[in-house]
């Protein structure tokens, strides 16, 4: 059992680490293109019985072809003793760029879920079947005189299975999400020939595309009451990922509340 809380415990400290390393660099990033698509977090409460309610709000930070940071919310109850609803919110942007030729991006993701949840015998091991849909928009405008400028809106439905184990002091969870992405809007002013073109051929064959999401979800501190950090990778089975952002991570608080029992 003692080997067992140690490599949890170095697990949770690698993961940790890991986190405020990425959303350090990417403060100090400074953004050169257009971000025409990011992946967020994942909503995964990891609820064990009826009348639960999860909620969960820190920083989060997304890097790849850019690097960005904002913050984010997630919202979830367990409407049944199988069922659940959940809604996310995400809002992300570059800021520290002080050049006024290089590109500026902001946007935000609004999700709205739910899906059926269950748990072993011993409460230990819980398991999630969701799905929902996402709106995002994103807009980059280069700071200076040019008047270039990106402005894209998205439409994603997702089912997303994951597998935790929950114990009272400590919660671990995997999610292979899956995605669909469209693209509801596509404005674009761009002066400079090579470029504009390489936007255009972007969106010629990035218009509707399939995103396999896997998530990792760690959480430690008090039964109710927990640190919760979170990676999510995407892969979109082509090589080219430019205008792509494919990595998000948080760091946060998550609150458990317990059903009120009569």
């Amino acid at each position: 059992m003692n080997f067992r809380y140690h490599q949890t415990q170095n697990l949770m400290k690698s993961l940790l680490q890991y986190s405020v390393l990425v959303l350090f660099v990417s403060a100090l990033l400074q953004a050169c293109s257009p971000v025409m698509y990011s992946n967020v977090g994942q909503n995964v409460p990891l609820f064990k019985e009826k009348g639960e309610v999860f909620l969960q709000g820190g920083i989060s930070g997304s890097d790849g072809e850019e690097s960005v940071s904002g913050g984010g919310f997630q919202f979830a109850y367990a409407i049944s003793d199988h069922w659940q609803s959940n809604v996310s919110f995400y809002s992300l942007g570059d800021k520290t760029t002080s050049d006024p030729d290089e590109w500026r991006g902001s946007g935000s993701y609004l999700e709205i879920g739910g899906g059926y949840y269950g748990a072993s015998l011993n409460k230990k091991w819980v398991y999630e079947l969701s799905g929902g849909l996402g709106f995002s928009g994103i807009k980059n405008k280069v700071g200076g005189v040019k008047q270039d400028h990106t402005d894209v809106s998205h439409f994603k439905p997702y089912i997303q299975p994951s597998i935790g184990l929950s114990l009272k002091n400590f919660e671990l969870a995997f999610t292979p999400r899956i995605a669909y992405n469209t693209f509801l809007k596509t404005n674009y002013e761009i002066s400079e020939p090579s470029f504009l073109n390489e936007v255009q051929d972007f969106l010629a064959k990035r218009s509707d595309f399939l995103i396999l999401e896997p998530g990792f979800t760690l959480r430690g501190g008090f039964e109710n009451i927990k640190f919760q950090t979170q990676l999510v990778l995407a892969s979109f089975g082509q090589e080219n990922s430019q205008f792509i952002n494919d990595v998000f991570f948080s760091l946060g608080l998550a609150f458990l509340i317990p059903s009120q029992k009569d």
